[in-house]
Parts: structure tokens; C-alpha cells; sequence
């Protein structure tokens, strides 16, 4: 345990970007920052006129057009202003109200960590151009094992959600995270799914593994309700 700012630091393993093995941090400021890189491709001169996702999915192969879903889902989720961009502002609501939603004080250093999940999930100003932000993620996500590679950069949004800094996620917490997004109504069964040892915590590894998978699994499965239950029509689909 280390102290900082007043708050005590449980040290968690965390996910290698390059590895499935996991390292030990040495310091509190290790644990807790971040890369300064998105190891997503990098989107350069995004115009901040969007260019149209409005492709259907008959337009894919069918595992890239449930992959593009899943993105294209994402994105809307968080751009909580619905104005058609994630900007920096709606990771920092998205925390301000998941803060509020625990009881917990909204702190500049716990802003400070929402702001880093922004800068790594949306890179390069990702956010302003959702057709780009969808075929950067697609062209990631055919590289081989994605899951893995990308494990490393889930762990700070885990951060984000640990608000008592004890290394992992509790119910609560993860009701919190969700809430903002308007899909806490699946957060039990979105929990329960995470939490493969059942131990009623989110570690480390469980969490970041079904973010990659929620991102990355090519076929249809239970982690694309990692953000909350996806809702399917009558017929199934």
C-alpha cells in the first residue's frame, strides 16, 4: 500500500500490452498513469465534418459488420451530449456523474484519470469523425490476437471506475460506470458476466479481457453486453 493525496493505493497486476503474463508496478505513480500513446492506428487531419457511417450492414463480411455494431455502439453510448462527437467534455461528465451516482467527491485527480481514458480510446481527435473512428478500430482489430495486445489500455477506464483505489471493482462501482450511459437496468448480468471467479470483485484481468473481447470477438458473444445489455429486435437480431 502507498499514499497519495490523501487516498491509499492497493497495487493490482495489470495486463501486458504484448503479453498475457502479468507485471507487478514498483510505484504508485506507475500504477496509476498513463501511456502517453494510444496503440490504436493513428487518425490524422480528422476533418470536424463527420464523415457518414451510415453504411448498412449487408455492406460486410458479416464479422466485420458485428464489429462495426459494437464500435458504432460504443461511440454513441458515450458521447453523452448526443451531439455527434466524443470530445474530452463527455468522459468528464461521464465520471462526474459516475462519481455522484457512488457518493463520492468528484476530485481533479479522479477528472484527471476520465480525462486519460478520453485521450487513449479517442486518440488523434477519433472522436470527431465516427466513420474514421470505426474503420481505425476495424483495421486494429485485424492485427492477430487484438484482445491481448490491447489489454494493457483497458485498465486505466478500470482506474477510472475504482474509485476507492482498492485494485478492483465492486458492483457499485460498476452500476456507477454504467449509469451515465443509460444501460445500469443490464448491470447485474453485465457484472456477473465479467466476473469469472465470482468473488462479487472485478480484477484486473477479468475486466480488461471482456473490454477486448467487447471490442474485439469477431462472432456474436455474451461480452457485447459488457456496456450494457444490446437490445434486439422481435426477430432477433
Amino acid at each position: 500500500l502507498e499514499r497519495s493525496h490523501g487516498r491509499t493505493y492497493r497495487h493490482n497486476r495489470f495486463i501486458s500490452a504484448t503479453s498475457s503474463a502479468f507485471t507487478q508496478p514498483t510505484t504508485t505513480a506507475e500504477f496509476y498513469s498513463v501511456a502517453s500513446f494510444s496503440p490504436f492506428p493513428p487518425i490524422n487531419k480528422l476533418s470536424l465534418t463527420p464523415t457518414d457511417p451510415s453504411s448498412s450492414k449487408s455492406d460486410f463480411p458479416p464479422e466485420e459488420a458485428y464489429r462495426r455494431s459494437k464500435v458504432s455502439r460504443f461511440f454513441d453510448l458515450v458521447d453523452l451530449n448526443k451531439d455527434g462527437a466524443v470530445e474530452e467534455e463527455d468522459f468528464i461528465e461521464w465520471g462526474r456523474q459516475a462519481a455522484k451516482c457512488v457518493g463520492v467527491e468528484y476530485t481533479p485527480e479522479l477528472a484527471g484519470l476520465w480525462k486519460n481514458c478520453y485521450r487513449i480510446y479517442f486518440a488523434d481527435n477519433a472522436g470527431y469523425d465516427k466513420g474514421k473512428y470505426l474503420q481505425a478500430m476495424i483495421d486494429w482489430s485485424n492485427m492477430d490476437n487484438p484482445v491481448a495486445m490491447c489489454a494493457e489500455i483497458n485498465i486505466p477506464l478500470m482506474k477510472a471506475i475504482d474509485v476507492n483505489a482498492d485494485g478492483v471493482v465492486s458492483y457499485e462501482e460498476f452500476y456507477a460506470f454504467l449509469k451515465p450511459l443509460g444501460t445500469e437496468d443490464s448491470a447485474r448480468e453485465a457484472f456477473d458476466l465479467i466476473d469469472l471467479d465470482g468473488n462479487g470483485t472485478l480484477d484486473a484481468k477479468e475486466f480488461a479481457e471482456a473490454c477486448g473481447r467487447y471490442f474485439w470477438d469477431k462472432e456474436e458473444s455474451p461480452y457485447e453486453n459488457v456496456f450494457g445489455r444490446i437490445p434486439k429486435s422481435s426477430d432477433g437480431n
